[in-house]
């Protein structure tokens, strides 16, 4: 069995940003903290809207541009796992059996970077999809079970990813106030759990 893509065509077509460059430079600061309290190598985040646009931000600008650049990221089973199921947290070390040889490229690609053993967190926010990384060097092979045992820093360092990201978009004219408003009541409504009477 092999993960399949449902919508390939969306990496192709779709408006593939990245955040502006004070917006970057605050991502490459927020990194440095994560990279020495959690001992990872590699992060990355991503908010897609409306599967019209993503804006993103890697923290190894050499894979990005790969990845993006060569249009690896239309074949990447870790996005097709989050398209797929409705799966919060992946560790990617899962998916080895069952990729198919397109996935299996990518996920060779991003080794060649020392990049691995990582965890992938997906959630929807403000009626977006989030998709934040975390890796770590490829030997470190414990890395997710590290990362599980401190999950308030990482709450905390996704937290402060959104909110770059968020102020990055809302100035980029990609995202509004009223949105949010609107977005955040529909999240909290659909949070209520539901009394029968």
């Amino acid at each position: 069995m092999s993960l399949i893509l449902p919508d390939k065509n969306f990496y192709v077509t779709a408006q593939l940003m990245e955040f502006d460059g004070n917006t970057v430079h605050c991502f490459d600061s927020l990194f440095d903290k994560v990279k020495e309290d959690l001992k990872c190598s590699y992060i990355s985040y991503a908010l897609e809207k409306d599967k019209e646009k993503r804006i993103h931000y890697y923290s190894n600008r050499k894979w990005q541009s790969i990845f993006v650049g060569e249009n690896l990221i239309k074949d990447c089973p870790l996005i097709a796992y989050s398209e797929l199921t409705d799966t919060r947290i992946l560790e990617w070390n899962t998916l080895s059996g069952i990729l198919n040889k397109k996935q299996k490229r990518v996920m060779d690609a991003r080794a060649d970077f020392n990049i691995g053993n990582g965890i992938g967190l997906k959630q929807y926010v403000y009626g977006m999809r989030e998709i934040v990384t975390f890796a770590a060097p490829i030997e470190r092979k414990k890395f997710s079970q590290d990362v599980f045992n401190h999950l308030e820093k990482l709450k905390k360092y996704v937290h402060e990813m959104r909110t770059l990201a968020v102020a990055s978009m809302l100035i980029q004219g990609w995202l509004s106030l009223d949105e949010i408003h609107c977005k955040s009541r529909v999240n909290l409504q659909e949070n209520v759990p539901k009394t029968v009477h």
